[in-house]
């Protein structure tokens, strides 16, 4: 699929608060044809940007769509009325609330995301974020395979994410991704939580 202005506003829905390069490793697209597009959303108000950078990631401009775009998406996207639109995709107003309260998660998941494997030949690699629940987001690559992320942070207290990963061991097997990815914030955290994986969850495969 070329990547047209539908294609933009699709990404953007689907992916919000995405960072430019992020985007050109998801899409599979040269950098030159995403930041034409995305400048050219900017330029109709269709889409606006947040600085955002961590200790981890470098500062960068973070994409979503506007009010106008989430209506000029719904249209060009063949949804009769917005709201049915606003129900697929995360772009509610309390999607994006959640969203960007959680943007240091949110960039580690798409820079994971990115660097698992680009999109080939128009297929994607998708992140799917929960709102709650075992996992903060599952990541689907091109090639079908998934990758459920469990994000600990600053704020996570190491029991509570203990508990996570033991909710995700006894889960059905068949209804899980087969790897679960755990994002811990330092080398130290690391070490504990593989021995607690090997201690306690070794049904749970872990990377």
């Amino acid at each position: 699929m070329a990547f047209s202005r539908e294609r933009t506003l699709d990404a953007l829905a689907r992916l919000p608060f995405i960072d430019a390069g992020e985007l050109v490793l998801v899409l599979g697209e040269p950098l030159a044809t995403v930041h034409r597009a995305l400048t050219n959303l900017l330029a109709d108000n269709l889409a606006q940007r947040v600085s955002h950078g961590t200790a981890h990631l470098p500062s960068s401009h973070r994409y979503y769509l506007t009010k106008k775009g989430i209506s000029e998406a719904s249209n060009v996207l063949g949804y009769d009325v917005p709201s049915d639109f606003v129900r697929a995709y995360p772009v509610s107003r309390q999607w994006l609330i959640l969203l960007i309260r959680r943007v240091d998660a949110v960039a580690s998941i798409y820079r994971l995301a990115a660097t698992l494997s680009p999109g080939v030949d128009g297929r994607e690699t998708q992140v799917e974020f929960h709102r709650r629940g075992r996992f903060d987001a599952v990541i689907t690559l091109h090639n079908g395979r998934s990758f459920g992320v469990v994000r600990q942070g600053l704020a996570l207290r190491r029991r509570s994410l203990y508990h996570r990963l033991r909710a995700i061991a006894e889960y059905r097997y068949n209804r899980r991704p087969s790897v679960v990815l755990v994002l811990v914030p330092s080398p130290w955290e690391q070490r504990l939580t593989v021995a607690f994986r090997l201690n306690v969850a070794p049904q749970c495969p872990m990377l």
